[in-house]
């Protein structure tokens, strides 16, 4: 399987960000638990909610994005956006996270 270059990262982040981010966040701490070529993209879904918005990828894989906007007291008075990208496989078993930005 190939994984995408920083160029389609940023692209895909770039076209995540259009998407209007969400009002309340989701616990950080839930994406953790995820296993990888265990946890499927149904479950990632039932646990966090409908993603921001969602990417096929190279042979099948595919990518979703969550984006939340929290206060400052939820993000220790520094952050104001939330932004997460989860990596599936063609079979939408779980790959990776990354969280792609924490700031104003």
């Amino acid at each position: 399987m190939k994984f995408l270059g920083a160029p389609a990262i940023a692209a895909i982040f770039l076209a995540a960000c259009a998407s209007a981010p969400a009002e309340q966040p989701f616990d950080l701490a839930k994406p953790e638990a995820f296993v990888p070529g265990v946890t499927t993209k149904a479950e990632a879904i039932a646990s966090l909610g409908q993603p921001t918005s969602r990417m096929g990828g190279p042979e099948g894989a595919s990518t979703i994005f969550y984006e939340f906007n929290v206060t400052p007291t939820e993000a220790n008075g520094n952050v104001s956006r939330v932004s997460l990208m989860l990596l599936f496989d063609p079979m939408d078993k779980f790959v990776s996270k990354r969280n792609l930005g924490f700031g104003k």
